[in-house]
């Protein structure tokens, strides 16, 4: 683990739980911890492929909503546009984590279960163990364990993605 990330884990999670837990609004805790997990706290205005060739640009987006498309790697956008789009699908992946939900959930952790679906995809949470455990009251901490399972990506271990799953688990075990 490079010291970038040990710095993250060992400094960034205690203040992520602070800003989660005094934010009122778990919008904007989820687009405060958004900015933080995606490109490295730094919004990216040229698209670039992400570690699974995808190509991505502002917060982590996809798709080039402007134009009703996925991005491509020739795409440009403002700093507006690209915190208009977070803000919009961070806004979807709230309301869809809602509504699969059938136990109440706390503010942490349905923060932290908007930011996997918004890195892994509605339809993979929608179908994940993890939804499943939860939605059948198992133990917390069982559910937990199943962010330790999304740490690949087209087949290959990603550590970025172990460090994002360890401080969305620490964030849903608050």
């Amino acid at each position: 683990m490079s010291n970038k990330h040990k710095y993250l884990l060992l400094f960034g999670l205690p203040l992520l739980l602070i800003l989660m837990t005094n934010t009122t609004s778990a919008a904007s805790s989820l687009f405060a911890l958004l900015k933080r997990l995606e490109e490295s706290n730094v919004v990216k205005l040229k698209a670039y492929l992400d570690s699974g060739g995808v190509p991505t640009i502002g917060w982590g987006s996809t798709y080039n909503w402007d134009l009703k498309r996925p991005v491509q790697i020739t795409d440009v956008i403002t700093k507006d546009t690209a915190e208009k789009w977070l803000k919009y699908e961070a806004t979807e992946k709230l309301k869809a984590v809602k509504n699969l939900l059938k136990v109440k959930v706390n503010n942490n952790q349905l923060i932290a279960l908007s930011s996997l679906t918004y890195n892994i995809g509605i339809n993979a949470f929608k179908n994940s163990t993890l939804l499943k455990l939860l939605n059948n009251k198992v133990d917390k901490a069982i559910v937990a364990a199943q962010f330790d399972r999304w740490v690949y990506d087209n087949g290959q271990f990603i550590q970025g993605l172990k460090n994002r799953r360890t401080i969305e688990k620490q964030l849903f075990l608050s």
